[in-house]
């Protein structure tokens, strides 16, 4: 099968285009045209809005693709490897609802809330198989989002907060808000809302834990050739690892290093639910981490949008230890410490060019399936790909 590589899709164009390239016959590639809404922990299934508005589902092993009647505006959060999506609908004006949509049959439901709770809620987070949601409501007493977990769409209030992290009673939260949900079901990850900042938090076994290891840390980073002081503060989680051990997340930056004297800034970050600790990358200046793997590995993008890069970092980047294997702080591994997306996709499928900027937002433990996206500096914009090697 002959194909080429760049420039694919009608709407796209690439960055310093190479020659067409022969693509070997067990090796798919496919653009999507739209905005990438979800994928499976599994990286089976892609949700993503088209050009028109619409909302389709892509079967990355079949390269079939579905599109999704939902009959109303909907916010896509999550979908599950059994095709179950999750998110927000338009049920008035200024009014929203959580749902779950069964994709293979097109039905659509809105969970129950707990006692206590308004009726309308907002799911923002499912299982691989779909048995766990996650999400919040609002609390009647106070008027405060909280958190909300269904187990088989049987709904139960999570414990939360009622200070800030460093412990200050006098701080009360404004808002619980879950995320994320592990592919195992076991653990939820999200924030908490305090002052004019956000602290990152997840449950597990009934029992609410802050995120970060310790309230603060302080590192040196090097500015224009002056060290200067920043301190860390944990946020929100995100996408989980397959095997529910490593989620992605974000740390605010204090300090002058990128944006200013005492300002904040989001670096990417992943955090290890086995040893509840969270590294960070603090060398890249603003960006958003997307995908973590079994074995700790974080695929990130800064937040530069002349000149966009997006990278795979090790563990063995986060700084030595004698952490465990496959851990934050692990000293093995044999690839490098960090790449840039684009060669390390490149190397995984017989050197193909997929184009400048490539994020992987999904990837199957044995690297046979990467689900990701490429920049395209003609418009600006990120272009959905996957690519597989047939076994």
């Amino acid at each position: 099968m002959a194909a080429v590589v760049c420039a694919a899709a009608l709407f796209m164009s690439c960055e310093k285009e190479p020659e067409p390239q022969e693509i070997p016959d067990n090796i798919f590639f496919t653009t999507l045209p739209g905005t990438v809404l979800a994928v499976s922990p599994n990286a089976e299934l892609v949700v993503f809005r088209g050009r028109g508005n619409d909302i389709f589902m892509a079967n990355t092993t079949t390269d079939e693709t579905t599109e999704l009647f939902f009959g109303m505006p909907v916010e896509i959060s999550a979908v599950s490897n059994n095709g179950i999506v999750v998110g927000s609908c338009v049920v008035a004006e200024g009014e929203r609802d959580g749902f779950y949509y069964y994709a293979h049959t097109g039905v659509m439901e809105t969970p129950d809330t707990p006692a206590g709770f308004g009726p309308e809620c907002v799911i923002t987070g499912i299982s691989a198989d779909g048995s766990v949601m996650a999400g919040y409501a609002m609390h009647q007493a106070d008027g405060m989002y909280k958190g909300v977990k269904w187990t088989n769409d049987k709904p139960e209030a999570l414990p939360y907060p009622t200070d800030d992290r460093f412990g200050d009673n006098n701080v009360e939260p404004k808002g619980i808000y879950p995320e994320s949900v592990s592919p195992d079901g076991r653990i939820i990850a999200g924030r908490v809302d305090v002052g004019t900042t956000s602290q990152g938090v997840f449950w597990r076994n009934g029992e609410w834990k802050w995120m970060g290891g310790v309230n603060e840390q302080t590192v040196e980073l090097t500015d224009g050739g002056e060290t200067i002081d920043v301190k860390f503060t944990a946020k929100h989680g995100g996408q989980f690892s397959a095997n529910s051990r490593y989620c992605c997340a974000s740390f605010g930056i204090w300090g002058k290093s990128v944006v200013g004297v005492n300002s904040e800034i989001e670096a990417p970050a992943i955090f290890d639910f086995q040893t509840e600790t969270m590294a960070v990358v603090s060398d890249k200046g603003q960006g958003f981490a997307h995908f973590a793997s079994n074995s700790g590995e974080l695929s990130y993008r800064n937040l530069d949008f002349t000149a966009p890069k997006a990278y795979f970092r090790w563990p063995t980047a986060f700084g030595g230890g004698s952490g465990g294997s496959g851990g934050l702080n692990s000293t093995g591994g044999s690839n490098g410490v960090e790449t840039e997306g684009q060669p390390y996709v490149q190397g995984l499928f017989d050197g193909i060019y997929i184009g400048p900027c490539v994020t992987i937002l999904q990837m199957t433990e044995d690297r046979s399936l990467v689900v990701g996206t490429f920049f395209n500096s003609d418009n600006g914009l990120y272009i959905p790909f996957y690519i597989r090697r047939a076994s």
